[in-house]
């Protein structure tokens, strides 16, 4: 079957090809690395806050319903990090950098280890 997507044009017609695959032909293909989640693949990659400077090492995305979380690596707590483009502002894989602006709250749970909400990654 050959799809174009123009002719979806309402979410009825797209939840029709819920869970189908999607074959891409290898000339077509993004040549990046992609983990399991279809996301680069950001393993060792510095995480930079725009206040708070380098926070850790990213270590993977897990894909939690449909909401990503960084996982970093802060001495020895990982922590997350929504994949969202209100915080994630740049990612360099050139200089392996990933550029944020966390909320307060965020930074309060990674940086100062104050309690906060615990997070729990699968696997």
């Amino acid at each position: 079957m050959i799809l174009s997507l123009e002719t979806l044009t309402n979410e009825s017609r797209a939840r029709e090809l819920t869970g189908c695959r999607l074959l891409i032909p290898a000339s077509k293909q993004v040549e990046k690395a992609m983990n399991e989640t279809g996301l680069p693949d950001i393993r060792d990659f510095i995480v930079i806050d725009t206040l708070y400077g380098e926070l850790g090492k990213a270590v993977e995305i897990v894909d939690v319903a449909g909401n990503p979380l960084l996982r970093i690596i802060s001495g020895k707590k990982r922590n997350p990090v929504p994949v969202h483009p209100d915080i994630i502002l740049d990612v360099s894989e050139k200089k392996k950098i990933i550029r944020i602006k966390a909320p307060k709250v965020l930074i309060d749970f990674i940086v100062r280890q104050v309690p906060a909400i615990q997070f729990v990654f699968p696997g």
